[in-house]
């Protein structure tokens, strides 16, 4: 059974509960994702990447923050 199969049986109140979980799960890990994202920035500069790429990447909580709060 994958995530998609497991979730389509939920009802709209467990798929509320799991989401509201997953986004206070992100924003207690916030520092540690962030300082993961800075490591894969620097891996990034020092394989020569630049530009979008890089931009996708976040450099601080705002996109976090904004995910988890959706």
């Amino acid at each position: 059974l994958d995530a998609a199969q497991a979730l389509a049986v939920l009802d709209s109140r467990a798929k509320d509960a799991l989401l509201r979980q997953m986004a206070d799960n992100l924003d207690a890990d916030t520092a540690v994702i962030l300082a993961a994202n800075a490591r894969d920035l620097d891996a990034a500069r020092a394989k020569g990447i630049a530009g979008a790429l890089l931009d996708r990447l976040p450099r601080d909580g705002t996109r976090g923050t904004a995910v988890a709060a959706a």
